[in-house]
């Protein structure tokens, strides 16, 4: 497996690693709410911005404005976050998001700054933002209920990281609006412990989850460059964090974030 840290150091590595593009890949963040809460987003928008380099074919959608808040929506329990792209444009035979929202009830963030996890499910939202699972459908690599995501670069990746006899990746067709058709499958080659699944394990002793080549050559077939990730065991993505055994947080792409919720059959 492969995995990347989310340090502001490794980030601010993979940009000087990145190769020079006439259009780099750019995100602002506009962000309102507590200023404590501001750097978390900067760092995964650095994050990003050094695995996902440029545009292909010369494509230039312009700067990814994401307006980024931590407000009151519905008190500890309930939706923990929303997030997606609001507008896009196609250029180039791709569909790209221009602007989009990352919104965290700030009752329910104390707990998972708590935990340690803040930083990671921002990363995870903010890829949804840039258009995984959220235009793939736009861009012809995926069908919603089919559960096999097709995009070349995506399977490829699959093909040579996990499951070499695969034809497509599985995409998550539970947990309800916002997690299905948009995560890659929970039972995947890949393990469950990967970011991009539908669900974050909470588990005491966990293995720590991952953010997967598959994931990041994903964005080639929503019309990206890309760099590779670099390999190893010192390149993990989180820490492990002890909580209560069976927990588990439900990551949404389009509709609510809920905190906490057991996987099914958990």
């Amino acid at each position: 497996m492969t995995y990347v840290k989310t340090s502001i150091a490794a980030a601010m590595m993979s940009v000087l690693a990145s190769n020079v593009h006439a259009v780099p890949f750019d995100i602002q963040i506009d962000f309102s709410g507590d200023t404590a809460f501001q750097s978390y987003f900067d760092e995964a928008a650095a994050i990003w911005e050094g695995l996902v380099t440029g545009f292909q074919n010369d494509n230039d959608p312009g700067t990814l404005v994401i307006s980024a808040s931590i407000q009151t929506i519905d008190g500890v329990g309930g939706t923990l976050a929303q997030a997606g792209p609001t507008n896009g444009v196609t250029t180039g035979g791709f569909t790209y998001a221009t602007a989009g929202i990352i919104q965290f009830d700030e009752l329910d963030v104390d707990q998972l700054i708590s935990a340690g996890r803040f930083d990671d499910v921002v990363l995870h939202e903010m890829a949804h933002v840039m258009g995984f699972g959220t235009l793939w459908e736009a861009n012809n690599i995926y069908d919603d209920g089919t559960g096999e995501y097709t995009g070349a670069a995506g399977v490829a990746a699959y093909q040579a990281e996990f499951d070499p006899t695969a034809s497509y990746v599985p995409v998550e067709l539970g947990g309800g609006p916002g997690t299905e058709d948009a995560h890659w499958d929970e039972a995947w080659a890949g393990g469950s412990d990967a970011l991009m699944t539908g669900f974050l394990n909470l588990d005491a002793g966990s293995s720590e989850p991952f953010l997967s080549e598959t994931t990041i050559q994903s964005f080639v077939d929503l019309g990206f460059e890309v760099r590779a990730l670099d390999s190893g065991p010192d390149h993990d993505l989180l820490a492990t964090v002890p909580l209560p055994a069976g927990g588990f947080l439900l990551l949404s792409a389009l509709g609510g974030l809920l905190w906490p919720r057991r996987r099914a059959g958990a």
